[in-house]
């Protein structure tokens, strides 16, 4: 009975230590498993702060890049020189000479023009009957000849035919109402007509060099 007994008490003893290790080992399965689990979801959040912080450095990039790039159209914009119409700086309004009824003197008369040209200017001659209608200007320059503002107007051969038609006091009085009109109108001391880049010859006179203002 006795035996009986110990040998029962030995295979409790035995079945309850195996018991105890398979709960061990399953334990430590357990726990590997949720390391092993924990490593991949911990690489998953780093590679995904990485990408965040990529994404914002390539932001950051590309905003700088397209802060230089406006910078630089703006330098560019800013360095370039503005257009310089040389004309802009004179009056619309200008002053225009022609012979009196009587042709003995020059009269005078104050016009104001849409905008100023030299175009513009010659029409308001025609308008006063100094030139016809059919005369053109070929080229004009404004320049500082000797130290004064000078002006150099070059006129197509229907100037030279038109006052060259004239007589001695028409003549005098058409070129004294050009001249002085254009003196005024570009604020120069001194003026230089030619015809076709040629020099002025009416068969009373020749024009080769700078002429004044005519009284």
């Amino acid at each position: 009975m006795k035996k009986r007994l110990l040998l029962s008490m030995l295979l409790l003893t035995g079945v309850l230590c195996l018991t105890g290790c398979e709960e061990a080992q399953s334990k430590e399965v357990s726990a590997s498993g949720q390391e092993d689990s924990k490593e991949p979801q911990e690489k998953d959040e780093d590679e995904q702060d990485d990408a965040d912080g990529r994404d914002d450095q390539g932001d950051q990039d590309e905003s700088g890049q397209d802060g230089d790039a406006r910078d630089g159209e703006d330098g560019q914009e800013s360095g370039q020189p503005e257009e310089d119409d040389s004309q802009e700086q004179y009056s619309p309004d200008i002053t225009v000479y022609f012979s009196n009824e009587d042709a003995t003197a020059l009269d005078s008369e104050e016009i104001q023009m849409g905008s100023f040209s030299s175009e513009n200017i010659l029409n308001a001659l025609v308008d006063k009957g100094v030139v016809t209608a059919d005369v053109k200007i070929l080229s004009l320059e404004v320049k500082e000849v000797d130290g004064k503002d000078t002006l150099e107007v070059d006129f197509n051969n229907a100037f030279g035919s038109y006052i060259s038609s004239m007589g001695t006091s028409g003549e005098y009085y058409i070129m004294g109402g050009v001249c002085n009109t254009f003196l005024d109108a570009y604020e120069c001391e001194q003026i230089k007509i030619t015809v076709e880049g040629g020099i002025l010859e009416t068969g009373h006179a020749e024009y080769p060099g700078y002429m004044t203002k005519f009284s």
